[in-house]
C-alpha cells in the first residue's frame, strides 16, 4: 500500500470517530431530558412549592397564626339576633360623669356647672294652663319643662279642671345666688351643693282663694302625684325616711326630674336618689335592671368611669338609649325597647 492510500484511510477513520462522539453526546442529552420529564411527571400537580424557612428571630409565635374559618354546623339553626342584643362601644369623655338627668347633687357631691348639661327656659313663658309660675324669671331645664307640662295636664285632666291651684317656684340657681341664700341662712346647702343648680329641681306650693298659700303635700286632691309623678319622670327629692341618705329633712314639695324608668322604679321601691345611684351599680350590660312599662321596656346598667380619659361604654346599635353621668364615678345607660 503506497503513502497516498494510507492517508485516505486515516481520514476515513477520523470521520467515523467524530460521528461516534456526536452519537454519544446525543444519547446523553436524550437521557437527561427523559429523566427530568419522568421526575416532573411523578410529582403531585396540586402540591405547592415549600416556602423558604424563616429564621426563628423573625417569628412572633401565635401572632402570625391565622385561624381557619369556622363553618356553622348545618344541623344547628341559630335564632335571629334581637335588635336590642346588638351592641357596640363608644368613647365617652371623663367630664360627662358630671352631666345628665341622673347626676347626684348633695353635701358630698358638688355640681360643677358643666357646659352643655342644661338648656334653660323661663318657666313663665313656657308653662301650660294647668299651673302657674311664681314669678317671671324662674328658669328650668328645657326637658324638665316639657315633662312638667305633660304631668300637670294629666293631673288637670284627672280632676276635670285647669284650675289646679298649683304654683311652681325655685328652679335654677347660680352659684352666687345659692351663696347668698346660704349666707343669709335661708338655705342649708352650701353653694355648689344645691339640687337647684341642676335646673331639674323645683318646689310646688298650693294657693287657693279660700285658704291662701300652703306647702304642697299629696293629701286630697293631690294624692294623684304620689301615684303618678314617677310615670312622668319625677321623684320627691327628699322623701320620708331618707334623711340618713340625703342628709336633708324630708320635704314633700321638692321635686326633681330624673326621667323614666328611674323615677318609676324609685317610687315603687320607696327609695331616694342616693339609694338608687348605689343600687344601679349592681347591674351590667349583660345583667341589666329590667323595668317593664305599659308601652316600652327598659334596660338599665352601670358602667364605671376610667380614672382619666375616655371610657368605652357599650351601647345598643339598633334601639334607643341615653347615657347619664351620676356625678360620682360612672355612667348609667338606659335602653328603651318596644313592648
Amino acid at each position: 500500500m503506497n503513502k497516498g492510500e494510507r492517508r485516505r484511510n486515516r481520514r476515513r477513520y477520523k470521520v467515523r470517530y467524530d460521528r461516534i462522539i456526536v452519537f454519544v453526546l446525543a444519547i446523553a442529552v436524550l437521557i437527561v431530558v427523559v429523566t427530568s420529564c419522568t421526575k416532573a411527571c411523578s410529582q403531585d400537580p396540586d402540591k405547592k412549592p415549600e416556602a423558604p424557612a424563616e429564621s426563628s428571630s423573625e417569628i412572633n409565635g401565635d401572632e402570625l397564626k391565622v385561624p381557619e374559618e369556622t363553618k356553622p354546623d348545618p344541623g344547628q339553626v341559630q335564632e335571629p339576633t334581637k335588635p336590642e342584643d346588638s351592641y357596640t362601644e363608644i368613647a365617652v369623655p371623663h367630664d360627662d360623669i358630671y352631666k345628665g338627668d341622673l347626676i347626684l347633687i348633695n353635701a358630698a357631691h358638688e355640681y360643677t356647672f358643666p357646659e352643655g348639661d342644661t338648656e334653660l327656659l323661663t318657666l313663665y313663658d313656657n308653662k301650660n294652663d294647668y299651673y302657674n309660675a311664681s314669678d317671671y324669671v324662674t328658669k328650668v331645664d328645657t326637658e324638665t319643662v316639657d315633662h312638667i307640662n305633660t304631668m300637670m295636664e294629666a293631673f288637670g285632666t284627672s280632676i276635670g279642671s285647669t284650675v289646679t291651684g298649683l304654683y311652681l317656684l325655685g328652679g335654677f340657681r347660680t352659684f352666687d345666688e345659692q351663696s347668698d341664700k346660704y349666707q343669709s341662712g335661708s338655705s342649708r346647702f352650701e353653694p355648689g351643693h344645691s339640687e337647684y343648680h341642676s335646673g331639674r329641681a323645683f318646689d310646688i306650693v298650693i294657693y287657693t282663694e279660700e285658704y291662701g298659700s300652703r306647702v304642697f303635700s299629696t293629701d286630697a286632691p293631690y294624692e294623684w302625684f304620689k301615684d303618678n309623678a314617677g310615670k312622668y319622670g319625677f321623684i320627691v327629692r327628699f322623701p320620708e325616711d331618707s334623711e340618713k341618705y340625703t342628709g336633708e329633712e324630708p320635704r314633700t314639695n321638692t321635686y326633681r326630674y330624673v326621667g323614666v324608668p328611674h323615677s318609676y322604679y324609685m317610687s315603687v321601691k320607696g327609695i331616694c336618689l342616693e339609694q338608687y345611684i348605689d343600687e344601679v351599680k349592681k347591674y351590667t350590660k349583660d345583667e341589666p335592671l329590667i323595668v317593664e312599662g305599659d308601652t316600652y321596656n327598659y334596660r338599665v346598667y352601670y358602667v364605671p368611669a376610667e380614672a382619666e380619659g375616655d371610657t368605652q361604654v357599650p351601647v345598643p346599635t339598633e334601639v334607643r338609649y341615653t347615657i347619664s353621668g351620676n356625678n360620682v364615678d360612672g355612667f348609667i345607660v338606659t335602653v328603651t325597647t318596644n313592648k
